[in-house]
């Protein structure tokens, strides 16, 4: 079962961080530094050459830094656990496994401990970018939350990995191998210009 938030990094709720960075032990001043790096945020909006006025980010970490990920993942670290089904999450890629012979059961008994605590965490879970894969030869899964059915599918990307029914490592290769074609008319035109293989590699992580 993967599950997607919508807006998660622009949803967190400040005061329910907070207290998360205290349940988990961290000072009290350093909550108090971290409070001061998130809270009394603004922004404005720029559109068609004009600003909006400013107004207050009430909600959210800063994307694109450093802190934000690691945030989050305080911000979810009470996520609710459920025997037999393992929880796997990075960030806001969230993702429950279950092997055993009621696992379907499991897995909506977790679907609904996850929205309930979503709702008290203030996120929102976009259900049509969750998904169910289900692996060997079981039964089709129908699970369902906030009136909707979470959509079955027979592949699905997560970390950057293709994860397939049957676990086979083709699909992985395959999904590398095409990533690597897509790079071969850019690597060409790069030759043009840089020279030092290191540089290159660099350049490509960006």
């Amino acid at each position: 079962l993967f599950l997607d938030f919508s807006k998660a990094f622009d949803s967190v709720w400040h005061t329910a961080l907070l207290l998360s960075l205290s349940a988990n032990g961290v000072s009290p001043w350093l909550t108090n530094l971290l409070q001061s790096y998130l809270c009394d945020r603004s922004f404005t909006v720029l559109f068609e050459g004009c600003f909006s006025s400013p107004r207050l980010a009430e909600t959210g970490v800063p994307q694109g830094s450093h802190l934000g990920p690691l945030l989050f993942d305080i911000f979810i670290a009470d996520l609710p656990r459920l025997h037999k089904v393992t929880p796997w999450a990075y960030a806001d890629d969230l993702a429950f496994t279950s092997v055993t012979n009621d696992a379907p059961l499991r897995m909506q008994r977790m679907l609904d401990a996850v929205t309930e605590w979503a709702h008290q965490k203030k996120l929102r879970l976009n259900v049509p970018k969750c998904a169910i894969l289900k692996t060997g030869r079981q039964v089709p899964v129908r699970l369902v939350t906030q009136g909707q059915v979470i959509p079955q599918t027979n592949r699905f990307l997560y970390l950057g990995v293709p994860v397939t029914p049957y676990l086979r490592s083709s699909a992985i290769i395959a999904h590398r191998v095409g990533k690597l074609r897509q790079l071969i008319p850019w690597a060409r035109q790069m030759r043009r210009y840089v020279s030092s293989p290191q540089m290159a590699m660099q350049l490509l992580k960006t």
